[in-house]
C-alpha cells in the first residue's frame, strides 16, 4: 500500500526501489490496482501441485492399510507403488498417512518370554 500511496503522491512507477520491490514487480502491482484494486495485490497462492492419488485412491489406501496395524513406512510406500503406480518419498507418504488421519511410531516390543497372564503376577508378587 505504500506503493500505491506514492504513486498517488506523483512518484512515478519506478519509485517501487523506495518500498523495497524491482520495477517490474511494481508495474505488475500498478497493472493489478488498477485491474482489481485492492483484491488485485492480494497474494494469490495457487495451492501447489495436484496429488497423483486421487481421493478415491486415498480412500483405498486407508481402507488398505486398516486391514493391518503393524505397517513399516517402507510398506506403506511398496503398497502405494505396487497397487497405484506411483512413487512417492518416504516423507510425501508420511504426509499422506497425516492427511488420512493416521499416526504411527516405532512398534511396541513384545517379548516372547512373557507368560499370558504376566500382568496379574506382577500385581500379586508387588501386593504380597
Amino acid at each position: 500500500m505504500l506503493f500505491i500511496k506514492s504513486l498517488y503522491a506523483g512518484k512515478s512507477p519506478q519509485a517501487a526501489e523506495e518500498v523495497g520491490i524491482s520495477k517490474v514487480t511494481g508495474y505488475e502491482w500498478l497493472h493489478e490496482w488498477n485491474e482489481k484494486g485492492l483484491e488485485g495485490l492480494k497474494p494469490n497462492y495457487g495451492g501447489g501441485r495436484p496429488s497423483e492419488l486421487s481421493e478415491e485412491q486415498k480412500e483405498e489406501l486407508k481402507a488398505i492399510l486398516k486391514s493391518r496395524d503393524d505397517w513399516t513406512i517402507k510398506e506403506v510406500r511398496e503398497l502405494i507403488k505396487e497397487e497405484f503406480g506411483v512413487e512417492y518419498s518416504f516423507r510425501h507418504v508420511t504426509r499422506i498417512l497425516r492427511s488420512l488421519g493416521m499416526k504411527y511410531a516405532k512398534p511396541y516390543q513384545l517379548d516372547y518370554r512373557k507368560p499370558e497372564n504376566g500382568e496379574e503376577e506382577f500385581k500379586t508378587h508387588v501386593t504380597s
